[in-house]
């Protein structure tokens, strides 16, 4: 069985913070992982009120494809991902089959060969995931005929909202204390900002809808 896509563990495990959860959006269920032009895959995902995208330039999506809907990690993956327990052979990378995900160490291994980690059964979903470029705002000021920016402090957003991009963010840093994961935020008018999650010089990168 050939993978359809690879991709880094922790990157995945992050994006899934911003997936939807029995949404009738079917599509947003899923994590989507679409093939990027400057190299490498971008790995998305959102649930309609909040997204989060993050570059992978070490994974790649198989021929043919340049974009595949993924199924959630189950919680038993996202465990596995974070590693609580020390492997001899550092695991780096999910392999992402048609009805498995895989979890492997130091080379492409098929569902439950020894070099796996640990395997899950798991879905590719048929469906057209949105365009998410499009909500991404393209300049750091309000120009002259929108409104009056907001005071600092505004727009205000609900703490779980703003734990979707602090979860990533840990996910992302290795080790117990969710080293230097840390929030940015800019504001684009009275009800639109940019979050960034930050963290082991990776970068998560949604957009907050008010």
């Amino acid at each position: 069985m050939e993978p359809l896509a690879r991709v880094t563990p922790r990157i995945f495990a992050a994006i899934d913070n911003f997936a939807a959860k029995n949404d009738v959006r079917y599509y947003l269920n899923g994590i989507c992982i679409q093939r990027n032009p400057a190299g490498g895959i971008v790995v998305v995902a959102t649930d309609g009120h909040v997204f989060g995208a993050i570059d992978d330039p070490d994974g790649w999506i198989a021929d043919g494809h340049n974009e595949l809907i993924v199924a959630r990690p189950t919680k038993r993956m996202v465990s596995a991902i974070k590693g609580k327990r020390k492997m001899l052979i550092p695991v780096d990378r999910l392999l992402i089959m048609k009805n498995c995900q895989v979890l492997a160490c130091g080379q492409d291994v098929p569902p439950f060969d020894p070099m796996s980690f640990f395997s899950d059964a798991s879905e590719i979903i048929d469906g057209k995931f949105p365009d998410w470029r499009r909500v991404i705002p393209k300049r750091s000021v309000a120009s002259e005929s929108e409104p009056e920016a907001p005071p600092p402090g505004e727009p205000y957003f609900g703490h779980t909202k703003l734990g979707q991009f602090v979860a990533a963010a840990e996910m992302l840093c290795e080790g117990k204390s969710g080293g230097n994961a840390c929030m940015h935020t800019e504001t684009f008018g009275p009800s639109l900002a940019r979050s960034c999650a930050s963290a082991a010089r990776q970068l998560s990168r949604g957009v907050l809808l008010a």
